[in-house]
């Protein structure tokens, strides 16, 4: 490592894992802009101009909201591994590009699920289990903190709903699809060039700091408590190893159940305001705007809780505020109740948001990280699948969708025991924590 390239990525004295959590902040701001969030609003006009059930329709968006959320995640762990995030995240750019565009001239359903789904597939490689990797590589104390922040682009992104609503309805889906991709394309590139693998590689050290030699793999800063000395280990758990606990896999099938019900709001909640309150598209999309702007503040809000608080417990109380914002969209029929419910939901995702990532990287270190969260983002993607086309399927069969929010709030209830339920492993027996000099 030459003088010349430390001094140039540690430039102006500002830790450069900032520069990442910057970078990944557009990311999430750019993919939830123009597609995540914009789902919901496709989702009226490709319902009409393909003639198709609230059922079939979901299943694609739910499959490309699988694939953004980790079903590529195995295999997307050891590329990122392996060929580092970097190329990873420039690959997702050009496919998201490309499904955009497929999209736009899709003349049929079939070519519009296939770009839907290719679409997703991008999304995943360029979004969260890519930028979160990064982000633990670069943070141990403030992880929690990094992880809020780049979270929150995904709420400032739902900013841009009433734009992407306005849009669809003044130049129509085809156009405004092909728009986005030239925009995702030239942004998106530039973006994933501020970002770096780990700060080892350019003689830093998480947090911030210069490193020497790394004693026995690890060094901190000397002023970390013992607590945070676990959390900046390296590698607490082979993958072998975290498979075999139970936190595991509670921890997985907690976090399936809280994107259930985020995936499901996400697709479902522009439709159910147009069918509940009888307003245009316009109104609807304004409305369900609520609940991405105040997940940039609760993000933040989580990042900062996380780091001062159990992140077991926030994320068990999160999940029972889904469970609650869902039953009071089911049986309120009021835009008080609705504005409430979508608060609720909000403070909820948007909390549970950073801690997901963090508390993985707490109980199984960070070398092992990629791969850890990806295996967990495989089983996880089962609730972002199951949740739209269930809620759509209900929706279908009763005429509106209480009953399916009801069952979904129930799911939620549940993945607030799973992480009641998911205590802390104890280390295996080969870690050995070196506190630094």
């Amino acid at each position: 490592m030459t003088k010349h390239r430390l001094h140039k990525i540690n430039a102006d004295n500002v830790f450069y894992g900032w520069w990442i959590v910057a970078a990944g902040f557009l990311m999430q701001t750019l993919l939830g802009g123009v597609i995540r969030h914009a789902f919901g609003a496709y989702f009226i006009y490709l319902e009409t101009d393909f003639k198709v059930t609230k059922a079939t329709l979901s299943f694609p968006f739910s499959v490309a909201q699988a694939e953004a959320g980790g079903l590529l995640g195995p295999v997307q762990g050891w590329l990122l591994l392996h060929v580092g995030p970097r190329r990873v995240m420039r690959t997702g750019i050009v496919i998201i590009s490309i499904g955009l565009l497929l999209m736009s001239l899709a003349p049929n359903l079939t070519l519009l699920f296939a770009a839907v789904i290719i679409m997703g597939l991008g999304i995943g490689l360029a979004g969260y289990l890519t930028l979160n990797t990064v982000v633990a590589h670069w943070f141990d104390l403030k992880r929690t903190t990094a992880m809020g922040f780049v979270g929150a682009g995904m709420g400032v992104g739902g900013l841009l709903l009433p734009l992407v609503a306005f849009s669809l309805g003044q130049l129509g889906w085809r156009l405004t699809a092909g728009l986005s991709a030239a925009l995702v394309l030239t942004l998106g590139l530039g973006i994933a060039q501020i970002i770096r693998g780990k700060p080892e590689d350019y003689g830093l050290i998480p947090d911030g700091g210069k490193s020497a030699e790394l004693t026995s793999g690890l060094e901190v800063p000397k002023e970390a408590k013992n607590s945070a000395l676990e959390t900046a280990a390296p590698s607490l758990f082979t993958t072998r190893e975290a498979l075999q606990t139970s936190a595991f896999w509670l921890l997985a099938l907690g976090h399936a159940l809280g994107v259930m019900a985020a995936s499901s709001l996400t697709l479902h909640m522009i439709p159910h305001l147009i069918n509940r309150l009888q307003v245009s598209l316009e109104a609807a999309a304004t409305l369900a705007a609520v609940i991405p702007v105040l997940t940039i503040f609760s993000q933040v809000a989580g990042g900062y809780l996380g780091d001062k608080m159990n992140k077991r417990l926030l994320a068990a109380f999160c999940m029972l505020g889904h469970a609650v914002a869902l039953v009071i969209l089911a049986t309120g029929a009021a835009l008080p109740m609705i504005l409430l419910a979508s608060v609720i939901h909000a403070l909820a995702q948007g909390i549970r948001g950073p801690l997901m990532p963090s508390i993985r990287a707490d109980y199984f270190g960070r070398r092992g990280f990629a791969t850890v969260m990806g295996i967990s983002l495989f089983i996880v993607m089962a609730g972002t699948l199951t949740g739209p086309v269930l809620v759509g399927y209900l929706a279908d069969q009763f005429g509106d969708y209480r009953n399916a929010f009801f069952v979904i709030a129930a799911f939620s209830a549940l993945g607030s025991m799973m992480f009641l339920l998911a205590r802390r492993p104890t280390p295996p027996r080969h870690f050995v924590v070196v506190a630094p000099g």
